[in-house]
């Protein structure tokens, strides 16, 4: 079905989608029209911002929503079936547009998505340099590891990764002893004896970097060494088992099965794609039945989580270029300290 027009809105927070289209980072509309060139409606505030992307810029006179009605219609863009990024967009404003833009809306995320999936020369070396960043930082939590708290850390990588002119790519994740066991944790404590997530990326131009590396806290018995050596070799068994063509769902399923009795305690995707955000397709699970191709980039973390006992995981950023190539380069080896 062919949509005449789609509308892209950038209202309470960048839309990754308008900054993929066309750099804009302020409020306001892009507007991609099928057979014509594309346009933004910019607040009075941003304007100038919009003036320096590379396509015309209108200056909105009032309420955003209206004005966007009346250019419309000077452009005779008027119509029935109208795209619409509604995953980006709340109710609240969704409510809002059909007032003012009476038309069917069809939501065009997925193929916004869809088009971020494959990165270009220039992101694929902001991506590179975020997880070369990321590794130095890593690295500098190795040699001056002397962490009483949780939050102690996550400040130091907050540190760390500005220093080198980046930015938190996502709120790092510092989960020690049972806290591990929660894949999304996000409180903070004293850092406890055992297993110790750090899952952090940075942002370099806008294009985020992802990584997770396990340690421990303390001396590991032989079945938690062991369990480790499980999470570390799907991983790298993952990794080797990337090509061109190959289902994401394969990849997953492999992962899965590779558990064997423990598959129970894996209890989320196998990995994600990420550029603009942190979180983008491929959803690397059992069920994507999309096919890797070349110019991807996306996670490989599997892990295990025992609960309210300890989790391991360990992720790294991978970038499908004719072959998997490993973007993220700290050591895998259990770090003790």
């Amino acid at each position: 079905m062919q949509i005449p027009v789609a509308i892209i809105l950038n209202i309470n927070s960048i839309n990754p989608n308008v900054l993929y289209l066309c750099g804009y980072r302020g409020h306001g509309a892009l507007i991609v029209p099928c057979n014509k060139k594309p346009f933004i409606i910019a607040g009075r505030r941003d304007y100038e911002k919009a003036t320096k992307t590379h396509i015309t810029a209108y200056k909105c006179e009032n309420k955003l929503f209206d004005f966007l009605a009346q250019i419309l219609r000077r452009k005779r863009l008027i119509s029935k079936k109208t795209g619409l990024d509604m995953a980006h967009l709340s109710l609240l404003n969704f409510t809002k547009l059909k007032k003012s833009v009476k038309a069917q809306y069809y939501d065009v995320s997925e193929t916004c998505s869809e088009l971020r999936m494959f990165k270009d020369d220039t992101e694929i070396r902001y991506i590179k340099k975020a997880c070369s960043v990321t590794d130095k930082v890593f690295s500098r939590i190795v040699d001056n590891f002397n962490f009483k708290h949780e939050n102690e850390l996550k400040l130091f990588i907050e540190i760390e990764i500005k220093k080198k002119g980046c930015e938190l790519a996502f709120p790092p994740i510092v989960a020690s002893g049972k806290s591990g066991s929660n894949p999304h944790y996000d409180e903070s404590g004293r850092i406890k004896s055992g297993f110790l997530i750090l899952d952090f990326g940075a942002k370099y131009k806008d294009y985020c970097s992802d990584m997770t590396r396990t340690m421990y806290v303390g001396k590991p018995n032989i079945k938690e060494k062991r369990l480790y050596n499980l999470v570390k070799q799907i991983q790298e068994d993952c990794i080797k088992n990337i090509k061109e063509n190959i289902e994401y769902s394969e990849l997953a399923n492999l992962a899965w099965n590779s558990f064997g009795k423990y598959k129970k305690y894996f209890i989320h995707g196998l990995g994600h794609g990420l550029g603009l955000e942190i979180h983008e397709l491929p959803n690397i699970n059992e069920e994507e039945r999309r096919k890797l191709k070349n110019h991807t980039v996306f996670t490989i973390e599997p892990g295990l989580y025992f609960k309210n006992r300890f989790g391991i995981r360990i992720e790294d950023t991978i970038l499908m270029s004719k072959r998997a190539i490993t973007l993220t380069r700290s050591s895998k080896k259990l770090l003790v300290v």
